[in-house]
């Protein structure tokens, strides 16, 4: 078909139908197809889901590009790390561990120095 994007037809089959191990889809119930095509209509957010790194909720919090999104995205990134804290004892420990840790650190050191050049453009 002229025009017709595959991989996006492609991503979008399988974000409805494709089943976890769960047996549910990254869609999860069919009332949240109207939150999906809002989602794929906002470049932004579109991106993250097409990425994986995100849920559709989580997705969804990325289409008005508000305060109390970003926010709580950073709240819940602290949330999970002290979870994570908490929960170290028993663990088996390898480099891969260390490797994600530190991608962890560079995306807070790079979103810090993103937040306080905004603030001081602001000023």
């Amino acid at each position: 078909m002229i025009g017709l994007d595959e991989s996006k037809w492609e991503f979008l089959a399988r974000f409805i139908f494709e089943q976890d191990r769960d047996g549910k889809s990254r869609l999860g119930e069919s009332r949240n197809i109207r939150t999906l095509a809002d989602v794929l209509d906002n470049g932004h957010a579109r991106e993250a889901l097409e990425r994986g790194t995100t849920t559709l909720m989580q997705a969804k919090q990325l289409l008005g590009g508000s305060d109390s999104a970003f926010r709580g995205f950073v709240s819940q990134a602290d949330q999970s790390l002290e979870l994570a804290r908490l929960e170290m004892d028993g663990v088996s420990f390898g480099p891969h561990d260390v490797e994600a840790i530190e991608r962890v650190r560079l995306s807070a050191v790079t979103l810090r120095k993103a937040v306080q050049d905004h603030i001081d453009e602001s000023v």
